[in-house]
């Protein structure tokens, strides 16, 4: 899981999919809230390192706009 700058939580480096954190809490999301969506992005997540050899052919953001 990475927790990014803007607000988004990715779940898998290797995948496009982002949850918009930042988002939620401004649109007034409890504590509760927040982690009812953290636990469906888990969930959503794929066993192992789904699309870590097609990361070439897709959109993603580049590792350095991640942080880490």
């Amino acid at each position: 899981l990475r927790l990014m700058a803007d607000g988004n939580l990715k779940v898998c480096l290797f995948g496009a999919s982002e949850v918009s954190l930042r988002d939620a809490m401004r649109g007034g999301a409890t504590d509760e809230d927040l982690r009812l969506i953290i636990g469906a992005a888990v969930r959503r997540k794929k066993a192992k390192h789904a699309g870590m050899f097609e990361i070439a052919a897709t959109q993603n953001r580049p590792m350095i706009t991640i942080g880490g």
